[in-house]
């Protein structure tokens, strides 16, 4: 599956298609390059026995398609599919968080402040 635009983490959930044991395996490129692999095991005995599968990158990796494969199961079945988009290396704060945050902290301090006032 070959993305249009890059993301930094997929995942959805994966369930044979009969009873028996499977092996899920998703792998992850940058182009051409594996950037990384996840396997899970199961065992489908009864009724829908999906697990959830999936990564996320660090530091900034871009990965532009993922393969996913079964082993066991003639068939397979895939659903709630999610992507992450955005790149999930931790940014500068905005400005505006900041002085929120900073006005919380003097608004302590002030009670604080006038609490041992009151004490006296």
């Amino acid at each position: 599956m070959a993305f249009s635009r890059p993301i930094y983490g997929a995942g959805m959930n994966i369930g044979p298609d009969w009873y028996g044991a499977y092996t899920a395996t998703l792998v992850a490129y940058n182009g051409t390059t594996v950037i990384g692999m996840v396997s899970i095991n199961g065992n489908a005995n009864s009724g829908a026995s999906y697990q959830y599968i999936g990564f996320n990158t660090l530091n900034g990796v871009v990965v532009t398609s993922i393969d996913i494969s079964v082993s066991g199961q003639n068939n397979f079945a895939i659903g709630d599919i999610s992507l992450n988009v955005d790149d999930i290396v931790p940014t500068v704060p905005e400005p505006g968080a900041m002085s929120l945050l900073l006005t919380g902290f003097a608004a302590l301090a002030s009670r604080l402040r006038l609490s041992r006032q009151l004490k006296s």
